[in-house]
C-alpha cells in the first residue's frame, strides 16, 4: 500500500517541477529612459549640419597570399610573369587556365613532358617566349625584368630567395592536392 502512494507522490512532484520549469517567465522591467527637456533657446544653438565626411584614401594595388603563407603586395596586376624552376610544367597548366596568360607570360622552363606543339595551340605568342633552364640563375631571370616570378614552394630557399634579394616579387605555389590546387588557383587569379 505504501508503494503505490510513493510512486504517485513522486510522479506528482516531478510533474509540478517540470511544469514550473516550462512556464514562461515574466520579462524583467526595463527602466524607462528619462525624458530630456530642452528650452527653445538651447535648441536654437545646436548646429544641425551634418559633419563633413572625410573620404577614405583610395586603395591601390592588392595583396596575394602564396602557398608559404607569405603576403606579396602588387601595385598593379603583373604584366611580365616568369615560370621557372623544377616542376614548372605543373604550374603552366594552371597558368594557361587564365585568358591573359599568353600575353603576360614572358618566360618558361625549357623542359617539357611531351611535345612542345601544344603550347603553340594554347599560346599565340609562344615563339616569343624565353626558354629558361630549369636551374636558371637569379641573374638570368632578373635580366628579363619580370614583374613576378612563380615557382614551386619547395624551391623557396634555393631559387626563390636570391630573386627576393634582388627585389623581384616571387609567389610560391604547390598544386599537389585538390585543396592546394583550389588555394593556388585563387592566388593566381
Amino acid at each position: 500500500m505504501y508503494r503505490p502512494f510513493t510512486r504517485i507522490f513522486t510522479l506528482v512532484i516531478a510533474s509540478a517541477m517540470l511544469l514550473a520549469a516550462c512556464t514562461p517567465q515574466a520579462a524583467p522591467a526595463v527602466p524607462a529612459e528619462p525624458e530630456i527637456q530642452t528650452s527653445p533657446a538651447a535648441l536654437a544653438t545646436v548646429d544641425e549640419r551634418p559633419a563633413p565626411i572625410t573620404p577614405e584614401p583610395e586603395q591601390t594595388g592588392f595583396t596575394v597570399t602564396d602557398a608559404l603563407g607569405r603576403e606579396v603586395y602588387f601595385e598593379t596586376a603583373p604584366q611580365r610573369i616568369v615560370l621557372t624552376g623544377r616542376a614548372w610544367f605543373q604550374l603552366v597548366d594552371a597558368i594557361y587556365a587564365f585568358p591573359a596568360s599568353d600575353e603576360r607570360l614572358i618566360a618558361i622552363g625549357d623542359r617539357f613532358q611531351g611535345s612542345m606543339d601544344i603550347f603553340s595551340l594554347l599560346d599565340s605568342n609562344f615563339a616569343a617566349k624565353t626558354l629558361l633552364d630549369r636551374d636558371a640563375s637569379a641573374e638570368q631571370i632578373a635580366a628579363l625584368q619580370p614583374d613576378l616570378v612563380m615557382m614551386k614552394s619547395y624551391l623557396a630557399e634555393s631559387q626563390g630567395k636570391p630573386l627576393e634579394v634582388l627585389g623581384i616579387p616571387v609567389i610560391y605555389l604547390d598544386l599537389e592536392t585538390p585543396e592546394q590546387y583550389q588555394r593556388d588557383l585563387q592566388t593566381i587569379g
